[in-house]
């Protein structure tokens, strides 16, 4: 099962020279245009509601981002990210820990895949309107009446490095499960594996 995250618009910097009218020298300036993007999502870095068969019956999902310290630190230019929780979560030190399951993913001749990453969570999906109001959240005022709101939230170390009302219209999780073969009984679908499963038993 393949897992797409977006469409989101982003800045690319545009490679621009323009001639310097006194010097007549080529001066670097560069452009900045906001283009669409797609971004995949490893499947074990994925947890979706254990409850959902397809994404719009999910209530939450979450992605899990292993990052680097400048990485992190990048966080700071991206709208609605925390400054002082960032630099917080930087002094705290790196947080990453490995699952069971990695090992068999990454090489084990890898010394640095542990060394200075942070554990990143980032969660869609709903909360409370008063843990919202704990946690200082700007709440729009025609949301007042509302109980449960929609929001986008990145933790790592203890700390909320973002926390933002769903941006989307109509609101909705950003991701896509792509299945092989779909199973109408769960989100993850049936592989080329699994269907090979018989015809390789036999032979």
């Amino acid at each position: 099962t393949g897992i797409v995250k977006g469409p989101f618009h982003y800045e690319k910097d545009i490679h621009n020279w323009e001639q310097n009218p006194d010097t007549g020298e080529r001066v670097y300036v560069p452009l900045k245009k906001l283009v669409p993007k797609l971004e995949a999502v490893s499947c074990w870095d994925f947890y979706p509601d254990p409850s959902a068969v397809d994404m719009k019956d999910a209530e939450y999902a979450i992605q899990r981002h292993r990052l680097n310290r400048q990485q992190v630190r990048d966080l700071k230019n991206k709208p609605f990210f925390d400054l002082e929780s960032i630099e917080e979560c930087l002094e705290m030190g790196s947080n990453f820990q490995k699952r069971g399951f990695e090992d068999d993913i990454y090489s084990d001749d890898d010394p640095t895949y542990m060394e200075d990453r942070f554990e990143v969570l980032e969660y869609w999906g709903v909360l409370d309107k008063s843990l919202l109001e704990q946690v200082g959240a700007d709440i729009p005022s025609d949301m007042e009446e509302i109980s449960e709101i929609q929001v986008n939230v990145w933790v790592s170390n203890t700390q909320i490095l973002r926390i933002a009302i769903n941006p989307f219209t109509p609101q909705r999780i950003p991701y896509n499960a792509l299945p092989y073969e779909i199973n109408p009984y769960q989100l993850f679908g049936v592989g080329v594996p699994e269907n090979m499963e018989d015809a390789q038993l036999l032979m």
